[in-house]
């Protein structure tokens, strides 16, 4: 395609050039900036809480921060809706798979202290000391929910090394996909040592690819095409 700035003025060169810019973004950008989110995320019910606030203006959501329950479902979710708790998440994931959205993802859930602003909060319903706590089904859930965010947020779909212990005031900066005990190591061990990491981000990052075409393609071109003329939807 030749350089935007070499075609005459017009509006032939104007979408000319605003294709040649979308096809140089990457796939994720790319369908995040210009249409409804391709990634299916199949929420059984929105059990709403009332455990949240608005995000500061300019925090860029930049992590997905897993958790585990440390209880049963039922109990999750009555504890995340009780205000007395001051505690939420976003989302929780029962061990059948099923998925429940708490807070809408545009605002702030009450989850990981400090990373709250920057992060979307996932409870997985289990024990972080029990290897029995994961599953295709939970896992399969949670790769979905993690594949979403990564479309809608741009968020990277790996974990940062380390906890915050490594930092001199006790505080993480890690980005993408971050275990609740690299926040809070001092009291906090979930999503625990069985949670399968390397796992999680290559299915994660195998939903995206199935569901967002690469750029360049015919099918790219025409979702390009058709997000021009639409609105984003947020969950």
């Amino acid at each position: 395609m030749p350089h935007p700035r070499l075609l005459p003025p017009g509006p032939a060169a104007s979408l000319l050039a605003v294709l040649a810019c979308c096809f140089l973004l990457p796939a994720p950008a790319h369908a995040a900036l210009f249409g409804d989110n391709p990634v299916d995320l199949p929420i059984k019910e929105f059990v709403a809480s009332p455990n949240h606030n608005n995000r500061p203006a300019g925090v860029t959501v930049d992590t997905v921060v897993i958790h585990t329950t440390e209880g049963s479902l039922g109990g999750t979710l009555s504890w995340l809706q009780n205000p007395v708790s001051q505690v939420s998440a976003h989302f929780v994931i029962a061990q059948n798979g099923d998925l429940y959205q708490m807070v809408n993802s545009r605002k702030r859930a009450w989850h990981a202290t400090y990373y709250n602003a920057r992060s979307i909060g996932v409870e997985m319903v289990g024990y972080a000391g029990r290897a029995d706590t994961w599953n295709d089904a939970n896992l399969a859930t949670l790769a979905s929910v993690l594949a979403w965010s990564s479309v809608e947020f741009g968020i990277e779909l790996e974990r940062p090394l380390g906890n915050a212990y490594g930092d001199a005031n006790n505080t993480f900066r890690g980005t993408g996909l971050v275990g609740h005990a690299q926040i809070q190591p001092w009291n906090k061990s979930d999503p625990g040592v069985f949670f399968p990491w390397d796992r999680v981000e290559a299915d994660a990052r195998a939903v995206v690819a199935a569901a967002v075409p690469e750029p360049g393609t015919a099918a790219a071109l025409l979702i390009t095409l058709g997000c021009l003329c639409r609105g984003r939807r947020a969950a």
